[in-house]
């Protein structure tokens, strides 16, 4: 039995709001809890905590709420983020109290639970979620089709304009991944954009698109896409994609006819290359008939 209760969106408590502040600036260094409290609390940013006999939060958990599309349908989706301890000590104790409270509240109103944190593999596994693989697209491509010649502008973001600029069309983009897509979660994915792709940002003109792209070898990745209309997306890539690439990889499902998948054995930007791990809590959704590729800019971890 324990002495914890759980307290969560708990934006306009004075006491927990400042516990919940001091909490970040001392352990989240790095995390997107540190960059929202510099920039601004999201509405649906929701921590959940536990708090002790003394008012006190010991452990919290940060949760992305956002809408998901899988097939055109749209679900209630909760993404688990970081976790944070009083102390900074890891308590798998206390981390395991936080979960059961926490899948217990929101299986009642989620249709998704899911989460890319492998060190929580253990106690997630035992309160529901299951393991599952995911892909990246992509496919072959001919140099011939390139037309690259169009203006492209490389956004600067030591520049404020540019990025407000980027935060708008994140916003108010359509969605141009009808097999599975989120919205709702434009500041974590800005979050990500400035962090890991900060100097691969673009802005085309003459589609009225911005693109987030790497370029590996032979590979041309296209991690991102923003448009506030429908764009041809060949159209898109004979724009960009220079003549000498051999396969385009995506960071999301694209709307095209004949696509390849591989399995996703890592998580690669150009800051960071970790393993790849996600695990899902399907309440009322099926995703066993889709090769999962969650939007790569739209992950906590």
């Amino acid at each position: 039995m324990d002495n914890y209760e759980l307290i969560s969106d708990y934006h306009d408590n004075k006491h927990y709001n400042s516990e919940l502040m001091s909490l970040v600036k001392r352990q989240a260094k790095g995390c997107f809890e540190e960059w929202m409290v510099k920039n601004q609390w999201i509405d649906n940013y929701i921590p959940a905590s536990l708090v002790n006999d003394d008012n006190e939060i010991v452990i919290t958990m940060g949760i992305i709420k956002t809408n998901l599309y899988i097939k055109e349908k749209q679900v209630k989706a909760y993404q688990f983020g970081e976790i944070l301890y009083r102390d900074g000590v890891p308590n798998e104790s206390l981390k395991e109290i936080l979960f059961k409270k926490v899948i217990d509240k929101y299986s009642n109103i989620a249709d998704i639970i899911f989460t890319h944190s492998l060190e929580d593999r253990s106690v997630l596994l035992e309160n529901g979620f299951k393991e599952f693989e995911e892909f990246i697209y992509f496919i072959p491509w001919n140099g011939e089709d390139s037309q690259v010649g169009s203006a492209v502008k490389k956004l600067d973001f030591d520049n404020f304009k540019d990025i407000e600029f980027l935060k708008t069309e994140i916003k108010y983009s359509t969605r141009h991944a009808r097999l599975l897509s989120s919205n709702g979660d434009s500041e974590i994915k800005l979050y990500n954009v400035l962090r890991h792709y900060r100097r691969n940002v673009y802005y085309i003109p003459s589609l009225s698109t911005t693109v987030v792209f790497t370029i590996s070898g032979n590979v041309f990745r296209l991690v991102a896409m923003f448009t506030k209309k429908d764009v041809d997306l060949m159209t898109l890539l004979k724009t960009i994609v220079p003549k000498e690439m051999k396969y385009i990889e995506f960071g999301f499902i694209p709307n095209l006819p004949s696509l390849y998948i591989k399995k996703m054995e890592n998580y690669v930007t150009p800051s960071i290359t970790q393993k790849n791990y996600l695990l899902i809590n399907e309440i009322t959704t099926k995703l066993t008939d889709i090769k999962i590729s969650f939007p790569i800019i739209a992950r906590q971890k």
